[in-house]
């Protein structure tokens, strides 16, 4: 059991937490609540775009298609000031970085799934999948 004082501190904390649940962090990490959602930088959803296509070309092509930090780093920038120009009031927000995060996570694994599939039916073997049916 916890002594009056610390259970006043807990409560007073408790209490502030439910009264800021729903608030959005400020982007600068300082703890303080803005109320607004934080601006998702352009450029880093362009890099997480680019990293799905290429990394779906290099399933498909071979490795040499797989952007370097560096040159991820370059088109993702540059991309991201074309967007930041012409779409200057888009507002990606945090769902477009988880959708954008599972593309990149997802979308080269079923690329090569497909791919599999399609060597499987070639070759004149059935996937494990048919095999079951």
């Amino acid at each position: 059991m916890m002594d009056p004082k610390q259970q006043a501190e807990f409560d007073g904390l408790k209490a502030e937490g439910a009264a800021k649940e729903g608030d959005y962090i400020a982007a600068d990490d300082t703890g303080e609540t803005t109320g607004q959602k934080p601006k998702i930088d352009s450029g880093e959803f362009m890099a997480m775009c680019f990293n799905l296509v290429f990394s779906a070309v290099a399933t498909r092509r071979g490795d040499h298609w797989k952007l370097s930090e560096e040159e991820l780093t370059g088109i993702s920038g540059a991309a991201g000031d074309v967007m930041d120009k012409y779409f200057p009031d888009l507002d990606l927000g945090p769902e477009a970085m988880f959708l954008g995060a599972s593309l990149v996570i997802f979308g080269p694994r079923m690329i090569k799934d497909k791919e599999n599939e399609q060597k499987g039916a070639g070759d004149g073997n059935q996937s494990e999948h048919q095999s079951q049916e």
